[in-house]
């Protein structure tokens, strides 16, 4: 009997620790344990960093230059958080620190935002820390717009974790509302070529989040791929066996999915477009995986969901 050890890229091993000698097809092998080098969640709702709740007050925010109110009823909506501007030419709000460093992570921000015409504000600014502008977006008048921000790679502050919005050239007296604002990371996936990596919010295939790999065409390990960096995740060891699951849906049928990690490949043709479809693959580590990126590409153009790796 085949005794299945999760050897994950996001949780740790279910039934074994890292080093530890178990019995597989008969044979004394040492499991490697392929977990992420950060605490997530292993089905990218690792997501909620935050979220607001301007229901009893400013949820933590400070007003730097100005004046936070919350639980406020404005422009047809509830709950909301209002900044009225003091005497400088931008006006800073400033989040609770978020628990744990995010460095290596991408990170998804949204916010809805409303600010009147009579107001003077031109932008709006996330900043991470006090000085890095992660994004700078022209504000909208009269109507509630929404603002959704995808920062991949690493922060330059990484042990930095408050977070800012800056209303630009906001007079003093002028206000501006906000309200469901959310930082939600996942792990930091990047893409190259035809590929590209966003989170799955709408239909995941579990939790509030899953990972989605869009191709535009063809993928191959050489320039058309998404990786996940050797750093994210705990070195494999020569001469262990590794052992990695996870859940896919494709959106259109005949999509095959290959896996590439140094000298190994697997590829799993057809994956199931109907409902998710558990793929697993199982290898003998050799000195060319050691330290290696893990890299993923579709067969043609096509999305697949990802979820739940070693669940």
């Amino acid at each position: 009997m085949k005794t299945i050890i999760f050897i994950i890229l996001f949780t740790i091993s279910l039934n074994a620790q890292s080093g530890d000698l178990i019995m597989l097809f008969g044979e004394a092998v040492t499991i490697d344990t392929l977990a992420m080098s950060k605490d997530i969640n292993s089905d990218f709702e690792l997501g909620k960093e935050y979220d607001s709740d301007f229901s009893a007050g400013v949820d933590s925010w400070v007003a730097i230059d100005g004046v936070l109110v919350g639980n406020v009823d404005a422009w047809g909506n509830t709950d909301v958080l209002s900044f009225e501007g003091g005497v400088s030419a931008n006006r800073v709000l400033t989040v609770r620190t978020i628990a744990g460093d995010i460095t290596d992570f991408q990170v998804e921000i949204k916010i809805d935002y409303y600010v009147p015409s009579a107001t003077s504000s031109s932008y709006i600014e996330f900043r991470h820390g006090a000085s890095q502008v992660i994004s700078s977006t022209a504000v909208i008048n009269d109507s509630w717009e929404s603002v959704d921000v995808i920062v991949t790679n690493s922060f330059a502050t990484g042990s930095e974790t408050q977070y800012r919005i800056v209303w630009a050239s906001l007079v003093s007296g002028d206000s501006t509302y906000v309200k469901n604002i959310s930082l939600t990371s996942y792990p930091s996936f990047t893409a190259t070529g035809n590929h590209s990596f966003t989170s799955e919010s709408s239909a995941p295939i579990t939790g509030t989040y899953s990972g989605k790999i869009t191709a535009s065409g063809a993928g191959d390990a050489s320039t058309n791929y998404v990786t996940l960096a050797a750093a994210e995740f705990t070195t494999l060891t020569a001469g262990n066996n590794a052992y990695i699951s996870f859940n896919a849906l494709a959106s259109t049928t005949d999509v095959d999915v290959t896996m590439v990690i140094g000298g190994k490949s697997k590829t799993w043709t057809g994956v199931d477009n109907s409902s998710a479809e558990l793929l697993e693959w199982e290898f003998k580590v050799t000195g060319s995986e050691v330290g290696q990126d893990i890299q993923i590409y579709l067969s043609k153009a096509a999305n697949i969901i990802i979820d739940d790796f070693g669940n």
